[in-house]
């Protein structure tokens, strides 16, 4: 059991957030988030990003949401118009903890924590701050082309992991939610596949492609067709 499963299992709060470790919050903004999240009674809070680039030691403002402020919205209504991503997302303990939320102890794993509640949110309301500082640009660093590769076999066991909960859930859920789980789910695909050709050419690395595009056919066609859309596969 990992970190952020043990978090969710022993957590006392009305509400969770996930902090990857290279990360930060802005503590005057977490402030404002956590007095709007006592009044607060939606499934999930959204709230915007910065990216912080290590090089340049410089901010760019990340994700922002086309939604009004402190409104709650029924999920299914605005769910196709969102990218609810891990720097973002504030869920409430109780969707985490009576649907046993758990995610698997490997890179990449954050995805999971995006996607596994979905079926379970019903609410979500929008507050317009950045609490959350996305780090880019570190070394070594998980989500670099050269830790892609390096953590190739991460990214693959979370990616089958994902298609295996969307076809377990997918008649579960209304239209709305299914598409929005199957996109996210795709985007992950592409990324996959897009690493898988980024390695040297080699007889060897062509076979892993092919065998990793048919096994993700034969594990979903609703994911197989949708990534051939992104005219990668």
């Amino acid at each position: 059991m990992n970190r952020l499963t043990n978090g969710i299992k022993y957590a006392k709060g009305k509400y969770f957030k996930m902090v990857d470790g290279d990360d930060w919050v802005k503590t005057d903004n977490l402030d404002i988030l956590i007095e709007y999240l006592k009044q607060s009674n939606s499934d999930v809070v959204i709230s915007n990003f910065d990216y912080f680039y290590e090089g340049t030691q410089s901010y760019k403002r990340g994700k922002s949401y086309d939604l009004n402020e402190k409104v709650e919205y029924d999920f299914d209504d605005v769910c196709l118009n969102l990218d609810i991503a891990t720097s973002t997302a504030t869920y409430k303990t109780k969707i985490l903890q009576d649907n046993n939320i758990e995610v698997s102890k490997r890179f990449y794993s954050d995805y999971q924590f995006q996607l596994y509640p979905i079926p379970f949110v019903k609410t979500i309301s929008y507050l317009n701050i950045e609490v959350y500082v996305y780090r880019i640009g570190r070394e070594g660093q998980s989500v670099s082309i050269k830790g892609y590769q390096n953590h190739i076999v991460d990214h693959q066991q979370v990616m089958f992991k994902l298609i295996d909960f969307y076809e377990n859930i997918k008649n579960k859920c209304t239209l709305n939610v299914n598409k929005y789980i199957l996109r996210k789910i795709s985007t992950f695909v592409y990324v996959d596949v897009s690493v898988l050709l980024s390695f040297k050419a080699s007889k060897e690395n062509k076979i892993k492609l092919v065998n990793t595009i048919n096994k993700i056919k034969e594990a979903s066609l609703d994911i197989f067709e949708l990534s051939k859309q992104k005219k990668i596969i």
